[in-house]
Formats: structure tokens, sequence, C-alpha cells
């Protein structure tokens, strides 16, 4: 995952969906992290939304 946004394949998904992941990474909110992430590579049918957000916000450690 590491690669397909900051590294060598990015084209894999895209220069401009790499670059929307980096900025959520960098200045957004769980929440939004957690949402843009899952729409990327969570299969959207699955209703596990709330779970995965209860458990984002639970381990997330902003950056110092």
């Amino acid at each position: 995952m590491h690669e397909t946004i900051y590294g060598d394949l990015q084209s894999e998904i895209g220069y401009g969906t790499a670059k929307k992941l980096r900025t959520l990474f960098d200045t957004g909110s769980v929440e939004e992290i957690t949402e843009g992430f899952m729409k990327l590579w969570e299969k959207p049918s699955k209703p596990h939304a709330k779970r995965r957000l209860a458990s984002a916000n639970k381990y997330y450690k902003p950056k110092q």
C-alpha cells in the first residue's frame, strides 16, 4: 500500500488518487482517512464501516 501512495507504484491507483490519499493522511481527520482508505481498498458493500471507524479512532495516533 505504501508504494502505491508514496512510492514507484502510484500509477496503479492513479497519481491523482495517490495525491488525495497523501493529503488525507497528512491533514485529514481519522474518519476522513479511514473512509478514503475504505473507498479504495475495501468492498463498499460490506457493512463494517462503523466497526472500522471505531477501530481507527481507538488506534489512531496523530503525527507529533
